[in-house]
């Protein structure tokens, strides 16, 4: 099976949507929306939903993934926060590790932009979720606090597991994918990690 990461279009919107909710339906995270909130959420003049939201299309082009790359910018620290969500149907496949490898990829790229101050890569999950928590703990990710969600950090050591054989994905033009440093345990992180205590 083949998928394809891309980066958002506007056609997809409806499609996130659908997903968000079904998602949600089975989360229970209260994440609903609808498509003028969403698309009022992609539009805000802080976000550019053309360079910071990626789609993952199946083969018959239905959107099973979605991401997306807020910067939060403060004169001491940056904040990358990443929203995932994956169709419920998919969530055996490692759609959100690809998800999480493009976001950070794109996180990469903004870095240098941020001089050097402290840069978090935060997600998040609910306490319930314990697939992405487990998810999230073999790519090397640690709770960094505990609230309702969890915020979570990488460290610098992060492994991303090899995709299984019979899964294959396409890189389409505008999703770029880098060798990340968590690749190689020999190339130091550009970012720095901060932890919440």
């Amino acid at each position: 099976m083949t998928v394809v990461l891309r980066k958002y279009r506007d056609g997809n919107l409806e499609a996130i949507v659908d997903l968000i909710n079904k998602a949600d339906a089975l989360d229970h995270l209260d994440e609903g929306t609808d498509a003028s909130a969403f698309r009022e959420l992609l539009h805000r003049p802080d976000f550019d939903p053309y360079n910071d939201a990626f789609v993952v299309l199946d083969e018959d082009q239905s959107v099973v993934g979605h991401a997306r790359l807020d910067l939060k910018n403060a004169p001491r620290q940056a904040r990358f926060y990443v929203h995932t969500v994956v169709h419920p149907d998919w969530r055996d496949e490692p759609i959100e590790e690809l998800l999480l490898e493009q976001l950070w990829n794109s996180a990469q790229e903004r870095r240098r932009t941020l001089g050097s101050k402290p840069v978090q890569f935060r997600t998040y999950c609910a306490a319930h979720q314990g697939k992405r928590i487990s998810l999230f703990g073999k790519l090397g990710l640690h709770p960094c606090a505990t609230i309702s969600t969890w915020s979570i950090t990488p460290s610098t050591t992060w492994q991303i597991r090899r995709f299984h054989p019979a899964f294959g994905c396409v890189h389409m033009p505008g999703a770029r994918m880098t060798s990340p440093p968590w690749k190689s345990s020999t190339q130091p992180s550009p970012m720095s990690w901060t932890s919440q205590q």
